[in-house]
């Protein structure tokens, strides 16, 4: 067992479960997934020991418009390259890794807030290491697909972009094989300086599952990330989704396409925080709520004493569909100086009728207008990500609301 887990087993110990009295998790409904239960159920099976280390196998080349691909299924990792992709470097792990990344990760660490968050760096069930070296700029995107088949799974991901360099990645969580999962999943990010990302994170859960995920990405000086997160359905869903702009010149672009189905609690908990000055962030998060269906999006601009010159914008907009949807907007500042541009907005509204009208004396049939409405509601959030993964995400938010 390395230092990492070691330390993060530590502060898992210091930290606590959450409770509905936190005002961060009083809107979540905790009782519907017992997460405390849950971890004493996953350290009975696994007393003697956690984490059994992965094959990470060559097997030829990626399909046509994906620069690499890499796929998780059991307890393999398969990994399938184009030429531009030689230098990238994989890690399971359980495996020896760079020191950059455990330093990347006591990092981390020492942020942790809650034992949910600890999980899956102190227990992890699986993970894995990417690593863009310095200078390689990559044209195609890469997929990071995870099939999960444990009815507990913690998962952790470290993405690493070296210096100057450029990458689009898709991380997508498929769980469908897994009725009433319990998914825990962390994904550590850092940009190096004047390294350019695309990350986009999508997960594929049955409806009566529960799903968190946290996520925390670290910029660099000149450094810029875009983001997409992705979800659809669980029962009780929570994300964590915190960019520190850590360096001057550091800029995120923060997304999210999200739809609560009937019966779902779907919340999103979101932190801009510059850490210095002439820093830049923008995040929109858009979500349609069906009949029966409940969002949470708590989101906050964080801004340090010494961060001067930041320009900061936070919003959120909710489409309701039918009675019984609701969806609870919760944007917030922190600003540590005058010196500072930084704003938020939230609407929350329902189908335009006018245009609905429109569509139908068209002769499209309502429910084909009405897909076309949500398409274009969401066409704002995902144009930005890779092509090839457009239509999937789009085609993913319809099927979830049929």
């Amino acid at each position: 067992m390395n230092k990492v887990w070691i330390e993060a087993q530590e502060v898992f110990n210091k930290l606590l479960w959450p409770e509905e009295s936190w005002e961060s998790w009083r809107r979540t409904p905790l009782g519907k997934v017992r997460p405390e239960q849950k971890f004493q159920q996953f350290f009975s099976v696994h007393k003697e020991g956690f984490g059994k280390s992965s094959r990470i196998t060559e097997n030829g080349k990626a399909r046509e418009g994906w620069a690499l691909e890499v796929h998780r299924t059991a307890n393999t990792w398969v990994c399938y390259r184009s030429e531009e992709t030689q230098q990238v470097e994989l890690y399971d792990w359980f495996s020896n890794y760079p020191p950059e990344v455990s330093r990347v990760l006591m990092k981390r660490i020492q942020g942790l807030s809650d034992r949910i968050q600890a999980w899956n760096l102190s227990y992890p069930t699986h993970g894995l290491i990417l690593k863009i070296p310095d200078h390689l700029r990559i044209s195609s995107p890469l997929l990071l697909q995870v099939e999960e088949e444990d009815v507990i799974s913690l998962p952790h991901l470290v993405i690493l972009l070296g210096k100057d360099s450029e990458a689009q990645i898709v991380v997508r969580f498929d769980a469908r094989k897994t009725p009433g999962i319990f998914f825990n999943g962390g994904i550590t990010y850092q940009g190096e300086e004047n390294a350019q990302g695309t990350l986009v994170v999508d997960r594929l859960v049955p409806s009566e599952s529960g799903f968190f995920l946290s996520f925390e990405g670290y910029l660099q000086r000149d450094a810029s990330l875009q983001s997409l997160e992705v979800h659809a359905g669980g029962q009780v869903s929570k994300s964590n989704w915190k960019l520190e702009l850590e360096k001057e010149g550091s800029r995120g672009d923060l997304r999210g396409a999200y739809v609560a189905t009937p019966g779902s609690h779907l919340e999103m908990e979101l932190t801009q925080s510059h850490r210095s000055g002439h820093s830049q962030s923008n995040s929109l998060y858009k979500g349609v709520i069906a009949s029966g269906g409940k969002s949470v999006f708590q989101g906050l601009i964080v801004v340090g004493e010494g961060a001067t010159k930041t320009d900061a914008y936070l919003a959120n907009r909710n489409l309701l569909l039918g009675s019984g949807a609701r969806a609870d907007s919760i944007p917030r500042l922190v600003i540590g100086n005058n010196d500072v541009r930084c704003t938020h907005g939230s609407t929350t509204g329902k189908l335009n009728e006018l245009q609905l009208f429109y569509l139908r004396s068209r002769g499209i049939p309502y429910g084909e207008a009405r897909r076309i409405l949500i398409e274009g509601f969401f066409e704002e959030v995902i144009s930005k990500i890779p092509q090839i993964y457009q239509e999937d995400v789009v085609h993913r938010i319809a099927e979830s609301l049929l």
